[in-house]
């Protein structure tokens, strides 16, 4: 970890005044999770856990990888990258697909719009930092790691055992 110190007068209750020394990072390798990643697709892991590195000196590299976890997202759910198009002539061609639209395409072969919003959000952030029209802040990334953790572990969440499986296999410990 390498970073930098300040020191900052504070003052106390009794009016006095002490001085502390705050540390703030500036890189770490490896990064610390920011969220959870353990249950996530392998694509989509590795470039959050890229994400997590950026975090504490590039915000904009650090939200284009957060939005190429979203494409790696949109793969794993074998969302199509390609469409067939025609021209103004009728001639069909193929092309491709923006995040955007893979994003409403898993809102449809999911056949919910529950993740629609909170996926278009994080789209947009990656866009920011990837494009740089504006500035993306570490509040701002915290902000859609909060978000892209909550849409994560609904979509990944085991469906699969239900709370009364559990209720029933903890009861065996008596």
């Amino acid at each position: 970890m390498t970073g930098w110190s300040v020191d900052v007068p504070e003052q106390m209750n009794d009016d006095s005044v002490e001085w502390f020394e705050y540390l703030e990072p500036e890189n770490m390798w490896p990064a610390p999770p920011i969220i959870s990643v353990e249950q996530l697709p392998k694509e989509v892991r590795a470039e959050l856990q890229k994400s997590f590195g950026f975090y504490w000196n590039d915000a904009g590299a650090c939200a284009s990888r957060m939005r190429t976890s979203l494409e790696r997202l949109m793969d794993h759910f074998k969302v199509r990258t390609i469409t067939v198009a025609t021209d103004k002539t009728g001639r069909k061609y193929r092309k491709r697909l923006d995040l955007s639209s893979r994003i409403d395409k898993f809102a449809a072969k999911i056949r919910s719009r529950e993740y629609s919003d909170m996926l278009h959000a994080l789209r947009v952030v990656g866009n920011v930092g990837t494009h740089g029209t504006k500035t993306v802040t570490k509040a701002n990334l915290l902000d859609a790691y909060r978000l892209y953790e909550h849409a994560l572990e609904r979509l990944f969440e085991d469906k699969a055992e239900s709370i009364k499986e559990i209720i029933k296999r903890l009861y065996k410990l008596k």
